[in-house]
């Protein structure tokens, strides 16, 4: 009997250290989970914070008078501040004029979209960076990039469609 008492208890032992094991593990995953969850909780409030900072960009342009008409000359003078050669500069479009969406009646928006063709990345991220430490009224609102068609373009560049945009208090009629 004492035989079989052993065994059963060896038994109970054997399975018991094996729950414990089994716990041990869900505990070491779940701990884990728990990690995982707190970096992507902080990634996301860094996320909300960087949106209500670019928010507020484009809250500080909204005072300001009707933006200037000579967005082509600012473009070429951020390019050269950038080092970038004006080469890559092809064009800047009108995208147009309206009231705000959801504004004051006197707020308005203007848009451009501005053209740059066959840009390496590095000189297109210096051209952004110099552009917005320059100047304050007009926000980047969207980028397209896309391969340029040209044979002769260098490897490693885009052709960039960059829409800006300019908030402004309209003087009542």
């Amino acid at each position: 009997m004492r035989i079989a008492a052993r065994g059963v208890l060896a038994a109970g032992a054997a399975a018991g250290l094996v729950l414990l094991c089994i716990e041990v593990h869900r505990f070491t995953s779940a701990r884990a989970a728990h990690a995982q969850a707190l970096l992507s909780c902080e990634a996301t409030a860094r996320e909300a914070q960087e949106v209500a900072r670019l928010r507020a960009l484009r809250a500080t342009a909204s005072l300001q008078q009707k933006p200037p008409s000579d967005v082509i000359a600012l473009v070429n003078e951020v390019l050269a501040a950038a080092g970038v050669p004006s080469r890559h500069f092809s064009g800047l479009t009108p995208e147009g004029e309206g009231r705000l969406q959801g504004g004051m009646e006197t707020l308005r928006e203007q848009k451009v979209r501005l053209t740059l063709n066959a840009i390496p990345l590095p000189d297109l991220g210096a051209f952004l960076a110099r552009f917005s430490e320059v100047q304050s009224l007009w926000i980047p609102v969207s980028f397209e990039l896309t391969h340029p068609r040209q044979a002769d373009a260098p490897q490693g560049g885009y052709d960039v469609q960059v829409v800006l945009a300019a908030v402004y208090h309209a003087e009542a009629d």
